[in-house]
């Protein structure tokens, strides 16, 4: 007598393939067919993805599927629910669009997961509170940057052909490396500068643009200038000598 539960065990595992493929068409399809905003249906797509790949035991494998599968499968629902051949070649070009995205995120979560630590700090990056498709892709995508611009392999060789070009350029990881630390300093200088800097920059276009108002209306509440006046007078008060500003509140008082 067969054993039922190995029997079941294994038509859930047969099945599996086909029930994750539904779930993601679905989700694709509302996607791709959404008209106007489409927030709530980029959010339902994304959601269904790190799902599947919180799910997945083989990272690799569900994106052949995806690869080989999803894209039919998505196309045969827009077929099933009547859509022209004119809107199904539309809906087919962001279906091919948004499958080919899955390519550098699916090997960055694959190459992550081979390892049982990578495994797991993935498993906890992607099922913590607020963790999101974006979050869980970046967190893949940072590890291998780390791995692939480790100081070990400043020694290997590296190649790339220059856009409207037939020469190629060779070159070793530590020279990219250097290059990109020094990328990544001078964004964060310009970051930093940004942060201590943007509330006189905006200032000065608010100034700039109150002496030439170019025959526009003031667009804001009569409450928002009287605040903005407010924060200037109390600016140009706080600058008056002590005996001054004394003088003032006595006889405002």
């Amino acid at each position: 007598m067969p054993n039922i539960t190995l029997v079941a065990e294994t038509l859930e595992a047969i099945e599996s393939p086909n029930t994750v493929l539904d779930r993601l068409a679905k989700a694709l399809f509302t996607r791709c067919t959404t008209s106007g905003p489409a927030q709530a249906a980029d959010q339902s797509w994304n959601a269904t993805v790190l799902q599947e790949v919180i799910d997945a035991t083989d990272t690799a494998g569900l994106y052949s599927d995806i690869a080989d599968r999803l894209s039919k499968r998505t196309i045969r629902l827009g077929e099933e629910k009547g859509l022209t051949p004119d809107r199904l070649a539309k809906v087919q070009e962001l279906v091919a669009n948004t499958v080919s995205q899955l390519n550098g995120p699916f090997w960055a979560i694959s190459w992550v997961r081979m390892s049982s630590e990578g495994a797991t700090a993935f498993l906890a990056e992607a099922t913590k509170e607020g963790a999101t498709w974006g979050s869980a892709k970046r967190f893949a995508r940072e590890r291998a940057q780390v791995a692939a611009f480790h100081p070990d392999r400043g020694g290997v060789e590296c190649s790339y052909t220059p856009t409207g070009t037939d020469q190629e350029i060779r070159f070793k990881v530590s020279k990219a490396s250097k290059d990109r630390d020094r990328w990544t300093d001078t964004v964060e200088t310009a970051a930093a500068i940004k942060a201590d800097s943007s509330s006189q920059w905006s200032a000065v276009e608010r100034q700039f643009r109150a002496q030439n108002p170019a025959g526009m209306q003031d667009a804001r509440s009569v409450a928002e200038r009287e605040k903005a006046l407010n924060r200037a007078a109390a600016a140009a008060f706080a600058k008056l000598p002590k005996k001054e500003r004394t003088a003032l509140l006595i006889a405002h008082s």
